[in-house]
């Protein structure tokens, strides 16, 4: 049977409808890639797209939301030998019907060629079945409801009870202070005995992260960037006003509630003002991030990327475009690079976009200095992500020789 959208319903003779499950491998297609790393690069990175086929296998309670930043698919493919390879991605934006996610080709690999070699492209291939999503997301739904946001303004009295949604919703994401000048929703954690306002915490602790990655573990920041800062089919709320000056420009009033629909990662994006009911560009900046206001929360992300060369560098125009779209330095990215050439062109230089390259390995100093950016407030929390050695040994150095907390680091 299938509906009025060409949603395909399969349904059991004794329970009505099939449940969502995750392990259920779905049928789709590569329907574009696009090279996103330097044209001469040893293991070049593609961005790939994947769309479910038509018509839909429908489930019950199957996800409807973008993907979160933690979770991860498995994409299974048969070679020509007819044997089956699977392998886990991160996707950095889209849903289960439609998604993107960054493969870097591994030269002595047996998947990641076949998205390399025009002869052997995987575009148009009708079976490529993939299963998803798994993994825990690093950033619970719950940020986004307001329900939430409700139940801070419950923890204050200083933020009138009469006051709309939209207002209620700016005033908690733009980060007030209560009567002893913490942050809402920004409680430290070590030390807390209220377990109400240790899990608001853990709702908010994405505030003041630094993320140290290496090789394609970049991928799970880019979905925390996105999250965050370039949200896609989310409402975002203006902090200030914005006139339009300029045809296809869109007008907002501090307040005012913005379904974005297309970032152009230069800043701007293309938006709905809900309360207008006009589309229109216009600057992310002007907008209230997940993590805050920096002047109100002093959010701070932080990246360390560590790479062979730079020619391994990818995902530069989400990390910029990030930048673009946040204020107040917000967002600074370290690229530390083991075999510096030195002859790569980067990404154009702009003083929105604080990057800085380290030449050599991954050293205690520089991890050490980082931190010390974090000393004017909340302990970052810290994600490591790379391969396993470079996991264990950077936990080391966090734990052993700085002297994190475990609880910390994820």
């Amino acid at each position: 049977m299938v509906d009025d959208s060409g949603l395909q319903l399969i349904q059991d003779s004794s329970t009505g409808y099939l449940p969502f499950d995750p392990y259920e491998y779905r049928r789709y297609t590569l329907t574009s890639k696009k090279l996103v790393s330097i044209a001469n690069s040893g293991n070049p990175v593609y961005l790939c797209r994947f769309a479910q086929l038509f018509p839909f296998n429908g489930r019950q309670n199957e996800p409807e939301e973008e993907f979160s930043a933690g979770q991860c698919v498995e994409i299974q493919v048969v070679l020509d030998s007819k044997k089956l390879v699977a392998r886990y991605y991160t996707p950095i934006s889209g849903t289960i019907k439609a998604f993107d996610v960054m493969i870097k080709v591994v030269r002595n690999g047996e998947l990641t060629p076949l998205f390399e070699k025009p002869d052997r492209t995987l575009l148009g291939v009708k079976q490529i079945k993939i299963r998803g999503p798994f993994g825990r997301p690093l950033i619970p739904a719950a940020v986004w409801t307001n329900d939430v946001l409700q139940y801070k303004l419950q923890m204050l009295s200083t933020v009138p009870t009469d006051v709309s949604l939209d207002q209620k919703q700016l005033t908690i994401l733009a980060g007030w202070r209560d009567s002893q000048n913490t942050p809402i929703g920004r409680v430290p954690r070590k030390g807390t005995t209220n377990a109400a306002l240790e899990s608001d915490f853990l709702l908010n602790r994405w505030t003041r992260l630094l993320f140290i990655a290496a090789g394609s573990g970049l991928a799970p920041y880019l979905q925390i960037v996105n999250d965050h800062f370039l949200p896609e089919n989310k409402v975002v709320y203006a902090y200030s006003t914005v006139t339009s000056s300029n045809p296809g420009e869109l007008a907002i009033k501090a307040g005012d509630g913005v379904l974005t629909m297309k970032h152009y990662l230069d800043g701007y994006a293309h938006g709905l003002n809900v309360r207008t009911g006009l589309e229109g560009a216009f600057p992310m900046a002007a907008t209230v991030p997940l993590c805050g206001v920096k002047e109100m929360t002093n959010s701070k992300f932080r990246l360390v990327n560590c790479v062979h060369s730079e020619s391994d560098l990818f995902g530069e125009d989400i990390l910029a475009g990030a930048a673009f779209a946040s204020t107040g330095g917000i967002l600074k990215v370290a690229h530390v690079v083991s075999e510096p050439a030195g002859n790569v062109p980067l990404f154009r230089d702009d003083p929105r976009y604080e990057r800085t390259m380290y030449s050599g390995r991954l050293e205690v100093g520089l991890l050490e200095s980082i931190l010390e950016e974090f000393e004017d407030g909340l302990e970052p929390h810290v994600i490591i992500c790379g391969p396993a050695a470079f996991e264990r040994d950077v936990y080391t150095y966090l734990i052993d020789e700085i002297g994190l907390d475990h609880r910390d680091i994820t």
